[in-house]
């Protein structure tokens, strides 16, 4: 490094207090190192966020070590120094650097200040502790990170708006326009009615006029009417409003979640899934009422702002202190209430997961006799939850304590101004009541609108959540609703033929891994599957044969080299006509609740039953199902618990089976059998004529082989192979290099 480049860094470090480090949490499970570099560089002046880094440095399943974060870093132009560091040497470390956090986790360190250590934790959020607190997590490790002089500032990537949500609902314009008229019509009436009481203090009491105190009561009776009827109307509408706006965004995301890539799933819990489905509802509600609701709060605190005014302007000042002051204060909490909330929304999707992890392992904790022991990891997770709603909730409390000193000051100074205003003869008994009611619906319309404003600014949160969903890509060729940032026009609008399949597979030099710095899975793969013969993959567990399978299936791409497909490349196919040519049985295949006829059939609309029986007959599980009442139409639980486990290996392979498939691929397809089952299964599957693609380990699939082939840290060994062989201390040293 030159010296004048070294003169820059220390420009930079020396002026960093300047720049704010955002606070980015992780989305996958395994990428709290990634989101620890994102916070670098953004406070580098690199703008960018999760969901950009993760298309661009893939993180694998296992999470990232520290060479491999050393690598995405340099991949940054950002230079890592890797140091060891004792607890008392924190605050001589260059930060923000990454701590490496109870031997699985990294974190950001933002500042020390004395005792007090402040961190970003991708997992939980901003966290300042005491050193006492900090030494049972830290490892000793930091990773201290500097722009190289080939570091470039970045502007931000698009961001998830509103409108990506709801631009293809239906009505929403309409819906939100009747609203917004029937809300005008409730709040004219809101403005007359405190001319009620000005006219009967001001003009009927003093007089004893007992007609015009009729016809005044008349009056503001039927006003009061057309309110309760104005606001039945708006009440039904917005109740329609908000519940079909809800299906509609929800379906457009769930919809777009059927189409991603396998991966996404794998790299995420169902509970953080579920939870960020559930931020669909505050857009939903916010949508439905606060649209509608802020313009008019809007335009009303301007009206009764201007009516006060008028009346007294004495007054009227002292109402718009106050209001400023609430909104600076609001203001100014904003940042540490959004945290708080965000940090509650992470809490409570790891209490979802933990719940239903412990809900699907029932079986296992009842065996291993783990139930207390699971009860108090829920019950932690549960108590991080509420504490981290209490830690919300606690500022909303003292701001609310604040909010009802305030205005409290403010009614005592309005009404003894005014009563002064009255001695003098300024203002009138019934025009000071008459001001009361409009400071009211001032004061109460202006914090109505610095709320919804709130909840606009409080929606990036969600918004935030959701991109992860919505922004993620979807497999080629397959149909989403919602947003792709980098697909083009032409992308977008392409189209390709439909062949009809052979069965033919050739993998040509085929490499895979899941992350940039992560070893490699398979390591060259060469062999041709001719159309009609089977192949059985067996080796070593780990050697890589189920993400082979993964690969045949379009479920994951190749890193490096080409799969064709009757001699043509498997990404030039229509993936969804393509994996319909498939009939498979995976390792994590599962029955659905339904009647068997619905698995058998995946819940085929238009049901062969001859086809459906046959595939049955030739899973050997016909009989199984002959003895039941209902027979097909029996209804299994969920993940078809009231069957056996050789009972629902054999309808899965009746569910492969029932498609006609081109291909057949099985990853342990009949490891649950009996042997004479198994037996019989094997006989039929040798006499299809379709190609078979099958992992086993156990002889008599192993003895159905047209041609066996051996895996061993994902490279080819066939003995007296057709295909080329792969010198295996060539690739290891070929990958070690």
């Amino acid at each position: 490094m030159s010296i004048s480049h070294a003169a820059r860094l220390m420009s930079k470090i020396r002026f960093s207090s300047r720049r704010k480090l955002p606070l980015i949490y992780q989305t996958e499970a395994s990428e709290c190192g990634l989101a620890c570099l994102a916070m670098v560089a953004n406070y580098y002046g690199w703008q960018t966020d999760i969901i950009e880094l993760r298309k661009s440095y893939p993180v694998s399943l296992n999470g990232s070590n520290l060479k491999g974060l050393l690598h995405t870093a340099g991949k940054m132009q950002l230079q890592g120094r890797p140091v060891r560091a004792k607890l008392s040497a924190l605050e001589k470390l260059n930060a923000p650097c990454i701590l490496h956090w109870e031997m699985n986790h990294f974190v950001v360190l933002k500042r020390v200040r004395g005792n007090k250590v402040t961190i970003h934790d991708p997992a939980q959020g901003e966290l300042t502790l005491t050193l006492d607190q900090v030494s049972p997590y830290f490892t000793g490790v930091a990773i201290e990170l500097y722009p190289t002089e080939h570091f470039r500032q970045k502007e931000a990537p698009k961001k998830m708006k509103l409108t990506d949500l709801w631009s293809s609902t239906t009505g929403l314009k309409k819906s939100i326009f009747y609203t917004l008229i029937l809300s005008v019509v409730i709040q004219i009436i809101a403005l007359a009615s405190p001319f009620y009481m000005q006219i009967v203090i001001d003009e009927v009491v003093p007089k004893y006029d007992t007609d015009l105190l009729f016809v005044v009561a008349a009056g503001f009776t039927l006003l009061m009417l057309i309110n309760v009827v104005t606001s039945f109307m708006r009440s039904m509408l917005m109740l329609y409003l908000g519940n079909s706006l809800s299906i509609q965004m929800t379906r457009n995301l769930f919809h777009h979640l059927m189409y991603l890539p396998m991966q996404w799933f794998e790299k995420r819990h169902m509970g953080d899934i579920l939870s960020r489905f559930g931020s669909t509802s505050p857009v939903g509600n916010l949508f439905s009422e606060g649209i509608a609701a802020a313009i008019i709060d809007g335009v009303m605190a301007i009206t009764t702002g201007i009516i006060m005014w008028l009346y007294a302007p004495q007054l009227a000042l002292v109402v718009m202190i106050a209001i400023i002051v609430f909104s600076i204060v609001r203001f100014a909490l904003f940042r540490l209430i959004k945290a708080r909330n965000k940090q509650a929304i992470v809490a409570g999707a790891k209490e979802n997961t933990t719940f239903i992890e412990s809900v699907s392992a029932i079986q296992t904790i009842k065996i291993f006799g783990r139930e207390n022991e699971r009860e108090a990891t829920w019950l932690n997770s549960l108590i991080n939850k509420v504490n981290s709603r209490i830690s919300a909730a606690r500022i909303l409390v003292f701001f609310g304590s604040f909010q009802g000193v305030l205005f409290g000051i403010e009614n005592v100074l309005v009404v003894y101004l005014g009563a002064k205003l009255i001695f003098e003869n300024n203002l009138s008994i019934g025009m000071l009541f008459a001001f009361m009611a409009y400071k009211q619906q001032f004061s109460g319309n202006i914090q109505a609108l610095i709320e919804r404003i709130f909840d606009f600014k409080m929606l990036s949160l969600h918004l935030e959540r959701l991109a992860d969903i919505a922004f993620e890509r979807p497999e080629a060729d397959l149909d989403s609703v919602l947003i792709d940032r980098e697909a083009t026009p032409q992308q977008q609008g392409n189209t390709r033929t439909l062949p009809e399949f052979l069965g033919k597979i050739e993998f040509k030099d085929v490499w895979f891994k899941y992350g940039d710095a992560d070893p490699w899975i398979l390591k060259g793969l060469s062999f041709i599957a001719e159309a009609g013969e089977m192949l059985v993959f067996t080796g070593p567990s780990g050697g890589g044969k189920t993400t082979l399978l993964k690969l045949v299936l379009g479920l994951a791409k190749p890193t490096k080299g080409q799969i064709l497909i009757d001699n043509k490349p498997l990404e030039s196919l229509d993936m969804r006509h393509y994996r319909q040519a498939f009939g498979s049985v995976m390792q994590q295949d599962s029955l659905m609740s339904g009647s068997i006829a619905d698995n058998i059939t995946f819940f085929d609309q238009d049901v062969d039953p001859e086809q459906m029986e046959l595939a049955a007959r030739n899973a050997s599980i016909i009989k199984d199902i002959e003895t039941l009442p209902m027979k097909y139409d029996t209804l299994i639980g969920h993940m078809g618990s009231s069957l056996s486990g050789g009972q629902q290996q054999r309808l899965l392979l009746a569910r492969a089976l029932y498609r006609n498939p081109t291909f057949l691929v099985m990853d342990e397809g009949t490891a649950n059998l009996d042997a004479e089952n198994e037996k019989a299964i094997l006989k039929h599957i040798k006499s299809l004529p379709v190609t078979r693609i099958t992992v086993a380990h156990k002889e008599a699939v192993i003895q159905s082989a047209d041609r066996l082939i051996q895996i061993e840290n994902g490279v080819l060994i066939e003995p007296k192979s057709q295909v080329r062989q792969t010198n295996i201390s060539e690739e290891l040293a070929l990958t070690a290099g």
